[in-house]
């Protein structure tokens, strides 16, 4: 009788975290992947042939792993957990690496997968994004009302909007290579 409990609760789990991993992530019906506009490198970026803008798959803080098949890039993911930085921590961490720089809103943009939610980016491009948080671009914003830029624009890893955050809240980093 013990056992027969067991069970049904271990599967009960299994069912329950299957269902609410799959409420994690909500596309369209109508959304299709757009896999094929990019080239994927070994290096843990990726191309866009559409803006020929190259990215790191993996946030900063997480390492890229190709699963031991480099030419199959759809089982790829992203070891570890992503770091998040204030706006001015982010942009002296950006500076000290060479040949990577934080995009701009408009590249960041051009991540953005409009039909998906939570997050809404490709998960086979960019495998293991968080499902909320911010990203943070390169661009300091001024409200009206402020003199000095106090502000930066982020996008929603949630939905893929344009925010408009204070500098001390953190976000993190996804770099373009030059």
């Amino acid at each position: 009788m013990i056992k027969k409990s067991s069970v049904c609760a271990v599967a009960g789990l299994i069912t329950l975290s299957s269902s609410l991993a799959a409420k994690e992530r909500t596309c369209e019906t109508s959304y299709t992947p757009e896999h094929e506009y990019y080239r994927f490198s070994t290096d843990g970026t990726v191309t866009d042939t559409r803006t020929s803008l190259t990215w790191q798959r993996c946030l900063v803080g997480q390492t890229h792993n190709d699963a031991g098949t480099p030419d199959n890039f759809t089982d790829d993911h992203c070891d570890g957990t992503p770091t998040q930085f204030n706006w001015n921590r982010g942009v002296k961490h950006t500076h000290a690496l060479q040949g990577y720089r934080l995009p701009t809103y408009q590249e960041l943009e051009t991540l953005v997968v409009k039909a998906c939610k939570t997050p809404a980016i490709d998960l086979v491009v960019f495998p293991d994004t968080p499902f909320k948080g911010l990203q943070m671009t390169s661009e300091d914003y001024r409200y009206e009302k402020h003199d000095s830029a106090l502000y930066y624009i982020s996008s929603s890893l949630y939905s893929g909007t344009k925010q408009y955050m204070h500098k001390n809240i953190q976000g993190y980093l996804r770099l373009i290579k030059e």
